[in-house]
């Protein structure tokens, strides 16, 4: 088996990314595209706006791109279409680290240890 983590391209900020100074948490998707493969769009024109404080749901059938949307916020990928706003300020031009440091992520998948509730939580 070959390790290829060699290949893997470190994230990067561009030049001119920036903190932003109060965060206020809206999020605003404008026509939003991507896809894994360039030619193969598995979210079209996406757009919507959470304000902060709202509390919204994303549903969907398996694979329809709903941890993607995350993803994208998170700039894991970048939209191929469109752009994603926080605060009026896409987060391309938001210094990844800080952006980052602005969320918190709840998995889909529950990982307990075969040991007592007071044990899995004490392990947090």
């Amino acid at each position: 088996m070959t390790f290829s983590l060699a290949k893997i391209v470190p994230e990067r900020d561009l030049a001119y990314a920036k903190e932003i100074k109060e965060i206020k948490g809206r999020i605003t998707f404008k026509n939003v595209g991507f896809g894994y493969k360039k030619d193969q769009l598995i979210l079209k024109n996406i757009s919507f706006e959470a304000q902060p404080g709202e509390t919204i749901a994303i549903v969907g059938k398996s694979g329809v791109g709903k941890t993607t949307l995350t993803d994208l916020i998170a700039r894991y990928y970048f939209p191929l279409k469109g752009q994603i706003l926080i605060d009026d300020v896409d987060i391309k031009k938001i210094r990844l680290k800080f952006l980052r440091e602005q969320m918190a992520l709840v998995p889909q998948e529950v990982l307990l240890f075969n040991d007592t509730i007071k044990n899995n939580i004490r392990y947090g």
